[in-house]
């Protein structure tokens, strides 16, 4: 009764176990990870059974090809649900941090570096309009209308690097944000794991030891201590 009831708080608390994907989402996303998904729903919570699991998921998450576009959010979703989702082993409770041959850690700390390794730490959001004005002040032009509506092929070119800029920065702004909401997400579990008495070897400073492998990863760690206290 007891583990069933740590299993829960950590599925309540961390808001990301059974964050999945929608079906129609899932059209779009990493078949093996759709497994891996199914594999972990029906496992009996092991040891055995969930780091099988997790070795899976670590050589997903060192294949993943991270680009700024839908199947990529979908991806990330499903992967950072997985990772979150691999600490129900029954005996997680026990984990050390410093164990480095841990699968599930290996897949907390394999998930932080690869987003932190396409996460730009100087980006700012950068507000684009929602629909791109074309340049020049001519009768008839207005925003978001096609380029073929514009005569002056001058003009008409303009308009398309300005619309294709537009729609760069857009995708970069989403792609960024991503990236830092899904790392928030598995720093949530870590330092929900370090507030925990019932994970006695998880604490704030193992934390930072473990995951802090980088100098901005160390700094992310410690920016979200921050926010959260």
């Amino acid at each position: 009764m007891k583990n069933k009831l740590k299993t829960c708080i950590i599925i309540l608390v961390s808001g990301v176990l059974f964050n999945f994907p929608t079906r129609a989402e899932e059209s779009t996303a990493d078949p093996v990870l759709a497994q891996l998904r199914e594999d972990l729903n029906n496992s009996d919570k092991s040891p055995t059974q969930v780091n099988l699991i997790a070795n899976q998921v670590k050589i997903a998450i060192d294949a993943l090809q991270l680009q700024p576009d839908r199947n990529t959010w979908v991806t990330l979703k499903l992967t950072s649900a997985l990772v979150t989702g691999l600490t129900v082993r029954e005996d997680f409770t026990n984990s050390n941090p410093a164990n480095e041959s841990d699968p599930v850690i290996q897949c907390m700390t394999a998930m932080l570096v690869k987003l932190q390794s396409v996460i730009d730490i100087e980006w700012e959001w950068v507000d684009v309009p929602m629909n791109t004005l074309p340049p020049g002040n001519v009768p008839g032009i207005s925003a978001g209308m096609s380029p073929d509506g514009i005569e002056d092929p001058d003009l008409r070119a303009q308009y398309i690097e300005l619309r294709e800029q537009n729609h760069m920065v857009s995708l970069n702004n989403k792609y960024q944000k991503n990236l830092r909401f899904y790392r928030k997400q598995i720093l949530g579990s870590l330092k929900f794991l370090a507030d925990s008495p019932q994970y006695p070897h998880w604490t704030k400073e193992s934390v930072e030891t473990r995951f802090g492998t980088s100098p901005e990863l160390l700094a992310a760690i410690r920016e979200y201590w921050q926010q959260e206290e």
